[in-house]
């Protein structure tokens, strides 16, 4: 309550216990976490960062984690009223964490699993510094390449060249606003954190593409040809077992096949290079690469913007032909999103060579009665009909749910009831 309510006579008692030579943990404690703190004036907040710094170094050390999240509340309006404040306490903390990198380890206990190292890093005394700067108001403004201040830099510095995990915690991060930075000061974040995306140390490669995907948008042009290499390695990387991570290696190698161009106008990625990818990588990529397509395809209908031809382009282009890639997931994913895609017709023609019999009835999904796929179905039932012989397996037994009604559908109209495939499909049907 008193910390809440009665801020100021709160940080004096914290202040003449301090000359008594007592350092209660727990008052701290309850002092930097309560909800006030976040509006402080930057006057206040600069008086506890002076208050902060004075405190013993074994009573600093054992307040690590409360010290280093309260600047987090008010590191954008202390750095621009106060910054000598704000740098004094950063320089007190990083000299515990440099002593005893014991008292900077994460809350998160690991155990047996791989580390996750953007979860580790929101909950570690390094992830709270590396956020801290990351708002810090001096770098507000800054021109493009006009390069970042000496003293911003020698911070993050320092916070990358802390021992074991606790750089991989700040790595987080400048990671995340890599994009920001690289525009900024590219020389700077070449040498300093885009030198972590293709090391030699696989904590430090996992750590920097963990936070690099945890953007969740495009680099610039520039930027991404600079980590194409590294980006291509990290099929063979562990980190892309984790499904949002190869969700997010899938949208940026699609976004840069299709989106993304270089100074002379071309693919960021190429067809060849797009399918060697998908060659190399799993189903899940696979997979991951056709449900992006496909929700792109479906968000940008209409618009200038639309990928229905990119679509169509990456089917005809850069989707392998091996057997490797025609897996029974893989072609059902391939299949809705023929189903899903404009001009039907012409995806499903695009999609036939691509595709296997799809074995598990899970996972193949067929338009239903009331869908929009499914009125469909009359336009163009001649293509449908085909993709239907190329991935329905043998064993009629595991049709998927709604085939009945489908070829039903297709039987009654004019155009298809005498396709010999359809033909085919309806004997095996009524024959089971």
């Amino acid at each position: 309550g008193l910390s809440e309510q009665r801020s100021v006579k709160a940080l004096s008692a914290l202040t003449r216990a301090s000359k008594m030579r007592e350092y209660p943990t727990w008052a701290w404690e309850t002092f930097l976490a309560a909800q006030r703190r976040e509006k402080d004036s930057p006057r206040f907040a600069a008086l506890i960062a002076e208050r902060l710094t004075r405190l013993p170094a074994a009573s600093l050390a054992a307040l690590m984690r409360p010290v280093t999240q309260w600047p987090q509340k008010v590191s954008k309006s202390l750095t621009e009223r106060f910054p000598s404040a704000f740098d004094r306490l950063f320089d007190a903390l990083i000299v515990q964490l440099q002593c005893n990198s014991a008292v900077g380890a994460s809350a998160v206990v690991r155990g047996r699993r791989a580390p996750e190292w953007a979860t580790e890093g929101l909950n570690a005394p390094v992830g709270f510094l590396a956020q801290s700067i990351m708002n810090d108001a001096r770098t507000g403004g800054i021109a493009p390449s006009a390069g970042l201040p000496e003293r911003w830099k020698r911070d993050a510095h320092r916070l990358l060249g802390l021992p074991g995990d606790l750089h991989r915690h700040a790595l987080v991060f400048f990671a995340h606003g890599a994009c920001w930075i690289y525009a900024t000061d590219p020389n700077w974040c070449k040498e300093e954190i885009l030198v972590f995306a293709g090391g030699g140390d696989a904590d430090d490669v996992a750590a920097f593409w963990e936070g690099f995907f945890w953007r969740g948008r495009a680099p610039v042009s520039e930027l991404f040809l600079y980590l194409k290499p590294a980006l291509l390695r990290l099929l063979s990387h562990p980190l892309t077992r984790n499904h949002e991570n190869r969700g997010a290696l899938a949208r940026l190698l699609l976004v840069a096949w299709g989106v993304l161009r270089d100074a002379d106008g071309e693919r960021c990625i190429t067809h060849a290079e797009l399918r060697d990818v998908l060659v190399e990588g799993d189903d899940g990529l696979r997979r991951q690469v056709a449900w992006h397509a496909e929700t792109w395809a479906r968000e940008t209908r209409d618009s200038a913007d639309d990928w229905s031809g990119r679509v169509i382009e990456l089917l005809t282009h850069a989707w392998p032909r091996q057997k490797r890639a025609k897996s029974s997931a893989v072609s059902a994913s391939l299949c809705h999103l023929a189903l899903s895609s404009y001009p039907l017709a012409e995806t499903i023609r695009a999609v036939l060579p691509l595709v296997g019999p799809v074995e598990d009835s899970n996972h193949l999904l067929l338009p239903l009665e009331g869908d929009d796929n499914y009125i469909r179905l009359d336009a163009c039932p001649e293509a449908f009909i085909a993709l239907l012989s190329a991935v329905l397996p043998n064993n009629v037994a595991i049709w998927p749910y709604g085939i009945d009604a489908v070829l039903s559908r297709l039987s009654n109209n004019p155009a298809a009831r005498d396709n010999p495939q359809l033909l085919g499909l309806m004997r095996r049907w009524q024959a089971r």
